[in-house]
């Protein structure tokens, strides 16, 4: 069974307008779970009461395998949370405007930042301070691209899950294909016209439609309603066009499917395979 304790903390000043209240949630394999919420009638400096609960939590910081922040109006992530031994955060519906991490958190596995007000997708020092990251969502925001350099990073880091919908995307990196161990990409309801042929070579997207979500985009190549059911769809769409110049053959599916991707005349070969 859970124990569970509590500690309650507000600052001096606005010890009648903030409360802020830590659960936290020990688990029989030793691993704590720290959830914090605030109650409030008025605004107050959401920093000040966090370094007030960094000290509070202080004795047990290394054990604290996820944090829960949500629904906080936080504009920037707390030191608190940078914690070595973290797994998950959960960032969601904040009002972060951009990104950082300063310190290396190495067993973070899963972060969430949905439902903020991010405009820049994480750089590569952000990235690279989360070498095990296998779930990066960041749905609900208004990110116009992803860097090249993030996406390497995130190849490194065998990412496996990369939730993008309701951004503001206005084109997928052929560099995607570096995310080998991906398994669910959701780039939904962003503003994309194409999609890059590299993202075949996605080889774990092809376990079902749900692996590849690319619904409410404005798709031409290949077309929405075709890119809609998913990876297969889509290359023997590619397969369909690419069929002119020559008879190199790109592998896919793994099970004697074997897609003829050449160039058409107006095309540069070299960039399709």
């Amino acid at each position: 069974m859970h124990s569970h304790s509590s500690i309650l903390s507000s600052s001096p000043a606005a010890s009648s307008s903030v409360l802020l209240s830590s659960k936290l949630i020990r688990h029989r394999d030793g691993k704590v779970e720290v959830n914090c919420s605030f109650l409030r009638a008025r605004c107050s400096s959401l920093s000040r009461d966090f370094s007030t609960l960094s000290k509070d939590l202080s004795a047990i910081t290394k054990q604290i395998s996820l944090f829960d922040l949500s629904n906080n109006e936080l504009t920037s992530l707390p030191p608190i949370c940078q914690s070595d031994r973290v797994e998950s955060i959960a960032l969601q519906c904040n009002m972060l405007k951009e990104f950082v991490i300063s310190n290396p958190i190495n067993h973070l596995m899963v972060m969430n930042v949905s439902f903020n007000e991010l405009t820049k997708f994480p750089d590569r020092r952000c990235i690279e301070c989360m070498p095990l990251l296998q779930q990066l969502i960041l749905n609900n925001n208004h990110i116009t691209s992803i860097p090249v350099e993030s996406l390497r990073a995130l190849g490194d880091s065998n990412i496996e899950v990369l939730n993008m919908a309701y951004n503001c995307l206005t084109e997928l990196p052929a560099e995607v294909e570096l995310l080998t161990a991906l398994t669910s990409l959701d780039i939904s309801y962003n503003t994309l016209q194409e999609l890059p042929l590299s993202i075949l070579k996605l080889k774990h997207l092809k376990q079902s439609i749900s692996s590849l979500n690319v619904r409410g985009n404005v798709l031409t190549s290949p077309p929405q309603q075709i890119a809609d059911l998913g990876l297969i769809s889509i290359a023997e769409h590619f397969s369909a066009i690419y069929n002119k110049v020559d008879n190199r053959q790109l592998v896919y599916k793994g099970c004697h499917l074997k897609m003829v991707v050449v160039a058409h005349e107006s095309v540069d070969k070299s960039s399709l395979l």
